[in-house]
This record gives C-alpha cells, sequence and structure tokens, in this order.
C-alpha cells in the first residue's frame, strides 16, 4: 500500500518533556499529571494526548 501522507514529530524529556511537530504547529511542553505525582497546575500529559490521538485515527477514515 501506498502511503498517503507521512509526518514526523519529536518528543524530548520523557514524561516531563517537550513534543514538537514536523511543521512546528505542535509545540508544547508535557508533564506528569499530578495525580500520578507530578507538579500542580494544567498541563498537557501523556494520558490526555494519547486518547486525542486515538480518536482522531477513528474519526478519521482513509478515503
Amino acid at each position: 500500500m501506498e502511503a498517503l501522507y507521512s509526518t514526523k514529530a519529536t518528543a524530548t524529556g520523557g514524561r516531563n518533556g517537550h513534543i514538537t511537530s514536523e511543521t512546528g504547529v505542535l509545540d508544547v511542553d508535557v508533564r506528569t499529571p499530578e495525580s500520578l505525582g507530578g507538579s500542580k497546575g494544567d498541563y498537557l500529559n501523556p494520558e490526555i494526548l494519547l486518547p486525542v490521538v486515538m480518536l482522531l485515527a477513528l474519526i478519521m477514515p482513509c478515503s
């Protein structure tokens, strides 16, 4: 099967790190959730990011 689209993203620092997309549209810090021992505050965390990515994969079918 031929690839219809590809892109790259870089994640550094693990659970307390940074994510950047190839285009720079996504450029965010991520932090461990407070409930798992992370610092207080509203941060994007892997537990939020993974379900969003999975949902997008389901609602954006390949044509």
